[in-house]
């Protein structure tokens, strides 16, 4: 599984409440004003990649820019991890 399928499924799980199983990201949607994460999911989110990607996003590198999109998302964590 590519990261890019990783973090959609990360963020899926997240909005398990909010849109469909088998919804299908563009990778442009933006994950604050258009798919509604709030602070408390976001946080959520940040662990679960923590975890699933064996790496640590730094207080400093948690940017509104960060979640923009799962594309944005996606290339951090591929820097993270390379």
């Amino acid at each position: 599984m590519s990261h890019y399928e990783t973090v959609c499924r990360l963020v899926k799980e997240e909005l398990e409440d909010r849109i469909e199983e088998n919804y299908v990201f563009s990778g442009r949607e933006n994950l604050v004003s258009d798919l509604q994460l709030d602070s408390i999911m976001i946080l959520q989110l940040i662990i679960k990649i923590e975890d699933e990607f064996q790496i640590t996003i730094e207080d400093d590198e948690l940017t509104p820019q960060l979640f923009e999109n799962v594309e944005v998302l996606t290339a951090f964590v591929d820097t993270k991890t390379a």
